[in-house]
């Protein structure tokens, strides 16, 4: 969850990273301080349509991406589940 790592806000300030009230805890994060959560992201697939940011679906198709890029997008997904299906 790299906005908790980079200590990210959808604005970019205010609590609870950049907080003015010097008696709030800023907390801790540090990567595998949620083992349970890095368990159940390790098994989950996300794939953006439209939209591509890292943090949401590390990969994925544009809304102009053609058929070649479909299909190398859909190749990676199909191998993905392959490699780690139960």
């Amino acid at each position: 969850m790299n906005h908790l790592l980079e200590k990210r806000t959808i604005t970019g300030k205010g609590c609870p990273f950049d907080c003015g009230d010097p008696a709030h805890s800023h907390g801790d994060y540090r990567e595998g301080m949620l083992p349970q959560t890095d368990a159940l992201l390790e098994r989950s697939i996300s794939i953006g349509i439209g939209v591509n940011d890292p943090n949401l679906a590390p990969f994925g198709l544009r809304m102009r991406d053609g058929e070649a890029e479909a299909r190398k997008v859909g190749t990676t997904f199909r191998d993905a589940v392959i490699k780690h299906r139960a």
